[in-house]
């Protein structure tokens, strides 16, 4: 919960009620990047996996993650997204492309030097968060858009020799926000 002033705790605690394992914890500082320091640095488990809250796992999703973190190929692994209309059709101008990420030249395995996964979507060993950290000055922060900490902390991660992977089957749906379908968003 990264200081929200929504329904949060009380989703939280239904889930709490129905799994045993299930922890809350509260970032009170404010943006995406905090929050995902927060996750790592609380994290039990030698994988941390993110999933933007926007968003929904594909039928196979945990099931490919399961796979992968028993392969222990890669120190992080991402996959694609595509765009997934919650809040009806877009307008016919709209192309999925713009809030899709699913690159046709990107196959299973290694990604090289100037590949990326993206945050709202991987998977990572908890260990790199201990090496590095989510820049706070970069990404997204309450109501301001920003964008880069992915990057940075994954090419990080890359500087310090880590292996990071593609999975093409490790898809989400990624919500698309009605503002993203104006024209002013667009441009």
């Amino acid at each position: 919960d990264n200081n929200s002033n929504d329904e949060t705790q009380l989703v939280c605690q239904e889930f709490k009620n129905l799994l045993p394992h299930f922890r809350v914890v509260i970032e009170k500082t404010q943006g995406l990047s905090y929050a995902r320091n927060r996750a790592i640095a609380e994290s039990l488990s030698k994988w941390t996996a993110f999933i933007d809250d926007d968003a929904i796992l594909s039928e196979q999703w945990l099931s490919i993650a399961e796979e992968e973190i028993k392969l222990d190929r890669f120190d992080a692994v991402g996959g694609p997204y595509d765009a997934w209309h919650r809040y009806g059709p877009p307008p016919i101008w709209f192309d999925d492309a713009w809030a899709t990420h699913n690159p046709s030249d990107r196959n299973n395995g290694i990604l090289s030097d100037n590949q990326f996964p993206t945050g709202g979507n991987c998977l990572l060993k908890t260990k790199w968060g201990d090496k590095i950290l989510f820049s706070t000055r970069l990404g997204m922060s309450g109501k301001k858009i920003g964008y880069g900490e992915e990057i940075h902390f994954f090419r990080k991660m890359k500087e310090k020799g880590a292996i990071i992977g593609w999975r093409r089957e490790l898809l989400i749906h990624h919500c698309v926000l009605p503002v993203k379908y104006s024209f002013i968003w667009r441009v």
